[in-house]
């Protein structure tokens, strides 16, 4: 359960554990698929899986195409509108041709300029905001 305060994109989440970055994330997660749309394409329908990563820590997330999966690292994830803005980037990716595309796109015009990375970003950007106010609106009730 997030606690029932006002969250500002900067508010610090370092001291939470497993189970208060898990119920923000699937709040997130669900705005995302009644927001952004639900890419049909694959057999199984886009879920959310919220780990540690022992390995990368400067890796907030990703997506599992194979999985149809978003992934998010709560152990890496130290501000607010880290949590919110990895999920709503990594969702859009469930939305693109990335098991067909991304590679391709990767190889020709690196991580950053990749369009598939670009849009993501875009998307993150555009909706972050709108995220964090709908979670404070409806943190109250």
């Amino acid at each position: 359960m997030m606690r029932k305060t006002k969250y500002y994109a900067n508010t610090s989440i370092a001291e939470w554990g497993y189970a208060e970055k898990n119920a923000l994330a699937q709040r997130v997660f669900r705005w995302c698929k009644q927001n952004l749309g639900i890419n049909r394409r694959y057999k199984q329908l886009v879920s959310l899986s919220v780990r540690k990563n022992y390995y990368q820590p400067d890796t907030y997330g990703a997506f599992c195409p194979d999985e149809n999966q978003v992934v998010v690292y709560y152990n890496n994830i130290k501000k607010f509108k880290l949590l919110v803005g990895t999920i709503i980037h990594e969702y859009q990716h469930s939305q693109q041709p990335v098991k067909t595309k991304y590679q391709i796109y990767s190889k020709k015009y690196g991580y950053w300029k990749n369009p598939l990375e670009v849009n993501a970003r875009e998307i993150e950007k555009k909706y972050l905001n709108i995220v964090i106010k709908y979670l404070n609106e409806t943190n109250r009730k």
